[in-house]
C-alpha cells in the first residue's frame, strides 16, 4: 500500500452525507508485514474514520470505518477509483 492518509468524518452542512475531517495519520508506503494501529471511538451510523491509499494496480481507494453497536462487528465501506496510471497499467499489463 502506498500513499496512506487517515482522517476524521466531518458531517456536511445539510448532515446526511460526510466529508474528509483533520489528517490523523499518514505514511508513504507499508509493506505486507507491516499494520498500522489506530486508536479512536467509531459511530455506530456515520463512519468515524476515513483511510485513502493507493493499491499496488494504481487505484485510488477510500475506505469509510464504521462500527455497528448492534452485533459489534467493524464495517467498512471501500470507494476504488480508477486513476490514468490504472487504466494504463491494466491496458499495458
Amino acid at each position: 500500500m502506498r500513499n496512506i492518509t487517515v482522517y476524521t468524518v466531518k458531517a456536511a452542512e445539510n448532515g446526511l452525507l460526510t466529508k474528509k475531517g483533520e489528517q490523523v495519520y499518514t505514511k508513504d508506503f507499508l509493506n505486507v508485514d507491516q499494520a498500522i494501529a489506530i486508536n479512536v471511538v467509531t459511530g455506530d451510523l456515520f463512519p468515524s474514520l476515513m483511510i485513502e491509499y493507493t493499491s499496488f494496480d494504481y487505484m485510488k481507494i477510500c475506505l469509510q470505518w464504521r462500527d455497528n453497536n448492534k452485533n459489534g462487528v467493524y464495517s467498512e465501506f471501500v470507494q476504488p477509483k480508477h486513476t490514468i496510471k490504472s487504466f494504463l497499467y491494466y491496458l499495458l499489463r
